[in-house]
């Protein structure tokens, strides 16, 4: 438990883990074998990249927390809390941890992504993607020995259902999100943007065009261009969704400026850390 309340006089809270539980935690790791898996979940994240973080956000005696775990090889922390993005931390020297390896700590996606808000299906069930543009779903955590996995299901949706594949094209001064609709009108080689749901820096995202050669995307912190359009348009309505957040877990690539007229396909493959690979592809049709 590390939610500390600061009280009514401050009104709010801070991630904090008490030096009770750092001690409980100390005495219990001397009976644990080196060669055991340490799991530790909390529910304020010890660390997340968002840039607009705060102590409500973090664990601000993360590195108390991370002097007691020195030297453990197997480690792998989880959390909730943050409603607007899932990450995937790898904390190394930077952020107080000084083993070899890095140290894996997942902020995970919520069930009820952005507070069971915006459009609602057949069933009357709202969409509430979250505003990372990660839909809301659950994980499947496999463990063998002290070795695991992680794997996040959209719920609702197939297990293969992993990334968002869009298009963002700069016209008349403003984003133009092609989405729903692939037929690119007077082309002007537009940006290939892909959400890879609940993914990180140690992901491998590619695409290719028709039958040629993958290529390497770029990872890079920006908002989803599909919750970008969802915003705008839902605005002030009765299913009207999160202000968008910047996402941990985006993807994008320059489309060729002399791509011939005509239907093509563009094919975007995920290699997660552990060696699962994922794809989705969407066509599309350049006017002559």
């Amino acid at each position: 438990d590390n939610v500390d309340y600061e009280g009514a006089e401050e009104g709010g809270y801070r991630g904090y883990v008490s030096e009770q539980q750092i001690e409980w935690l100390r005495n219990d790791l001397r009976f644990v074998p080196e060669d055991k898996l340490i799991v530790i979940v909390t529910h304020i994240p010890l660390y997340t990249g968002a840039v607009d973080r705060d102590d409500a956000l973090i664990t601000v005696n993360l590195p108390e927390l991370l002097a007691v775990l020195e030297g453990r090889e197997h480690v792998y922390t989880l959390s909730g809390h943050d409603t607007s993005n899932s990450w995937q931390n790898y904390l190394g020297h930077e952020h107080g941890w000084n083993n070899p390896r890095p140290l894996h700590h997942q902020v995970l996606a919520e069930v009820r992504g952005d507070g069971w808000g915006g459009p609602k299906d057949e069933h009357g069930v709202p969409e509430t993607t979250m505003q990372d543009g990660n839909p809301n779903g659950y994980y499947i955590l496999s463990f063998d020995g002290n070795r695991y996995t992680t794997r996040f299901k959209a719920a609702g949706e197939p297990e293969d259902y992993q990334m968002r594949v869009m298009f963002e094209q700069e016209s008349a001064g403003r984003n133009q999100l092609t989405v729903d609709q692939w037929e690119v009108a007077a082309w002007q080689a537009p940006q290939l943007v892909v959400n890879v749901f609940d993914g990180g820096e140690r992901h491998e995202v590619e695409y290719r065009l028709n039958n040629g050669d993958f290529r390497a995307m770029v990872h890079t912190l920006r908002t989803d261009p599909y919750m970008e359009d969802r915003y705008l348009r839902l605005l002030g309505t009765e299913e009207e969704v999160g202000n968008p957040a910047v996402s941990s877990h985006i993807w994008v690539a320059d489309m060729p400026a002399n791509l011939e007229g005509g239907v093509h396909t563009v094919t975007v493959r995920s290699t997660d850390p552990y060696g699962r690979v994922s794809e989705a592809s969407q066509v599309f049709e350049v006017e002559d």
